[in-house]
């Protein structure tokens, strides 16, 4: 990365290839660089105020092949992360490895909806006193209060 006189970083696209897309079919990968643009440095330098992994489920994917972000400073950022996947990658599994990262992506969404399924709602305000369960062809025992 390299500064620019106005402040923000960029990356010089000589480079580029090694550092996030060494795993891309050539063709991604000049497409992608292609599309690169400089980085405001305030993204970098303001202080974060909130934290949403402590009430939002999060996932970080590792990328152990990344040569933009090494893979041991990546597993310390994902300490905070719910669940950790690790690809064997580059810094952009998005575009190289399309079907291992879609895979990831249908993980979560398959398990949000079993999450979402096990919430039980109460059909008007108020409190769910007693909770009934039906089987079909099973025996379900009495719980203890």
């Amino acid at each position: 990365m390299e500064w620019l006189p106005d402040g923000r970083s960029a990356i010089d696209p000589a480079k580029a290839t090694a550092a996030f897309f060494a795993a891309c079919p050539t063709e991604l990968a000049d497409a992608a660089i292609a599309r690169l643009r400089p980085m405001d440095a305030a993204t970098t330098a303001h202080p974060c105020l909130a934290s949403p992994w402590r009430s939002v489920p999060s996932t970080y994917v590792v990328c152990e092949q990344d040569e933009a972000i090494s893979p041991e400073a990546q597993h310390r950022m994902a300490t905070r992360a719910g669940r950790v996947v690790s690809l064997d990658t580059d810094h952009s599994p998005f575009v190289s490895a399309v079907e291992q990262t879609a895979a990831v992506i249908q993980e979560l969404v398959k398990a949000a909806e079993r999450d979402a399924r096990r919430v039980v709602a109460a059909p008007a305000d108020g409190i769910v006193t007693q909770l009934g369960v039906s089987t079909v062809g099973g025996v379900v025992s009495a719980g203890e209060a």
